[in-house]
Order: structure tokens, then sequence, then C-alpha cells
């Protein structure tokens, strides 16, 4: 996808309406996917994805294609899900309503999706494993849930998440290993709990 992408540079940068709408097309989907995971609401994720192309659009011309146009465009998408987040945190009603809590955001790393010839209680047991994991996501500090969201869910090589977050990618390595290890302990602490 990537080099596909960065063949388009030249028409987006002379301005080609049909080259960013090949963008959008290949881009689009990604990016609210990403964002979903990120702030776990679906209308947030919409909207970010939307103002992530207006601010590409806007600002191609000035891409010094110091990495591929792909992580560009996750890297605006980023700030922007990051700036939407502590718009959201410091609202009131952000505290009883978080978004990892909300219905519609997409299953995270390690969550178990029941099929539909399940028995009930598996279906309910896999809900509660996916509401369980997106709530110890939402608890990551930002560095670790990001890294870990681009590397497990997006699938995206080491090298084009360190240009997303900007950090060496052996920083990166670690806030993944880190992340994971973080998600495994407070997941058996959180299902611990419910054993009797």
């Amino acid at each position: 996808m990537s080099n596909e992408l960065d063949d388009l540079l030249p028409a987006l940068k002379a301005g080609s309406d049909r080259a960013f709408a090949v963008l959008v097309r290949t881009m689009e989907g990604p990016v609210v996917r990403f964002v979903l995971r990120l702030a776990g609401s679906r209308a947030v994720a919409e909207e970010v994805a939307q103002e992530t192309f207006v601010q590409v659009y806007k600002r191609v011309g000035e891409f010094r294609e110091d990495c591929k146009l792909s992580s560009w465009v996750y890297r605006i998408a980023l700030n922007l899900a990051k700036n939407s987040r502590r718009a959201q945190k410091a609202r009131p009603e952000f505290a009883q309503h978080a978004p990892s809590a909300e219905h519609g955001s997409a299953p995270p790393p390690g969550a178990a999706v029941a099929g539909t010839d399940a028995e009930p209680h598996a279906r309910a047991e896999g809900h509660e494993t996916e509401r369980l994991v997106r709530q110890v996501l939402a608890e990551m500090p930002d560095e670790f849930r990001e890294s870990l969201i681009l590397c497990d869910l997006e699938d995206l090589a080491y090298d084009e998440i360190s240009e997303i977050v900007n950090a060496p990618v052996g920083t990166v390595k670690s806030r993944i290993a880190r992340g994971r290890a973080m998600l495994k302990e407070r997941l058996a602490a959180h299902l611990g709990e419910r054993v009797p």
C-alpha cells in the first residue's frame, strides 16, 4: 500500500483531486479503525478521520517526504486523536462516559470474539473479555497503547511505527514489549478478581 501511495505524491502536490480521492479511498478505513481503537468512539473516529484528510489536503505541499506517505497520514491522525482525547478529558462528563466503554469499538488485541454459533455463556465471556481489554488499553499510558495498536492491530512494521510516533525503532520495540506485558498483567489481575 505504501509504495502505491508514495507514487501518488507528485499528483497530490500538484493538487490532483483524483489522486486525493485515491488516497482517501485507500487510507480512510485504516485511519478510522486506528482512531476508533485509540478513542473507542465511532463518532470521534469518523470526525478525526475527516479532519485528518482535510489536514492532508491542506498540507501535502509541505510534506518533506522524510517518511512514507501512509506514515505521515497516520501521524496526523494520531496527533488529532490525542487532541480530541485531551479535549474529552477536559469535559466533566468524560469521567462518567469513558470512550473505552462505548459500544461499537473494534476488538482489541487478544480479545476473544465469539462466533455466531457459540453458546450464550461463551458469547457473554467473549464480550466481557473484549470490554476488559478495551478498559486495560484505555488505562495504559498513551505511548504504550499507540505503539501496541499500530503493531498488533494495524500490523505495521517497527520502522513505520517509529515514523508515526516519532521515536527510535528500539524505543518502539521496548514500548510494544512493555505494552504487551502490561496488557497481560492487568488482564490477569482483572480476571483473577472475578475468580472466587
